[in-house]
């Protein structure tokens, strides 16, 4: 009974935090509809502010790892290498493959306009940039020939339920549903997180799949959905990747024909 009534608390702290973060962005809203601003991210005039420079990968990283040369991107998960892969896999790829076929990313998380959106919108109670980030994503995907999937089903990475109800949205989910409208696709929630795993940050590249390791599982009447179908799997920042291969290998084990994974930022 202590444990069920602590968690009860802790529920019930996590519901008044989310409420306080919705009465801002409620805030927020209704000053721009008093006084509309043009950029999304510091509603300034959006020409000077420069917010909306986003740089796509390889496009911009001339000399970021070797201080000479220019940096390349591994055709499978998108990671920064020292050298240019002309199409190929990376070293990580070739030797431990991902349960995803490839990694379509909208930016590099490490430029600074890439960075500010994705907090803003995942810590900053900004929900409202998800509908834009979502949208550059899905042409994103377009240009990557998505098409070549044949109509896959868009699901989010998802967050654990006491997470969700903190932040009061699930920002995976809200750029997944973006994502599907502008790709004219099916959205749904595939996959539950079963358990709350720590944050990645802390941790190496081991211990961040450690951490994640079997955290997710196919909800219950999805599996039929899965069976011999295309996923795109949806999340906001790719970094070490273990979480995307944790989700990615529950759908897989679920029978999904082929992976792939959307995200705004790689880092």
């Amino acid at each position: 009974m202590p444990n069920a009534a602590a968690e009860r608390r802790t529920v019930a702290l996590h519901a008044a935090r989310s409420a306080a973060r919705r009465v801002r962005a409620g805030l927020a809203r209704l000053l721009d509809e008093l006084v509309p601003q043009t950029c999304p991210l510091c509603r300034g005039p959006r020409g000077p502010c420069g917010c909306e420079a986003f740089e796509p990968l390889g496009a911009a990283e001339r000399g970021a790892l070797d201080g000479a040369g220019r940096s390349g991107r591994c055709c499978r998960c998108a990671a920064r290498v020292a050298a240019p892969l002309d199409g190929r896999e990376c070293r990580d790829c070739r030797s431990d493959p991902p349960p995803f076929e490839r990694c379509v990313a909208l930016a590099c998380y490490h430029d600074t306009n890439t960075r500010e959106w994705i907090l803003r919108f995942k810590h900053g109670g900004r929900v409202d940039l998800g509908a834009v980030l979502g949208a550059r994503l899905g042409r994103a995907l377009a240009d990557a020939g998505v098409d070549a999937l044949d109509g896959p089903l868009v699901a989010p990475v998802p967050l654990h339920l006491v997470r969700r109800v903190e932040r009061g949205y699930d920002q995976a989910h809200v750029l997944a549903r973006a994502l599907a409208d502008e790709l004219d696709l099916a959205c749904a929630r595939l996959l539950v997180r079963r358990r709350a795993t720590a944050p990645q940050g802390g941790f190496s590249a081991d211990g961040r799949r450690a951490n994640v390791r079997g955290a997710f599982t196919l909800r219950p009447r999805a599996r039929a959905a899965v069976a011999g179908r295309a996923v795109v799997l949806v999340d906001d920042v790719l970094a070490s990747g273990g979480t995307a291969r944790a989700a990615a290998r529950a759908l897989v084990d679920a029978g999904a024909a082929r992976v792939w994974l959307a995200v705004v930022g790689r880092a």
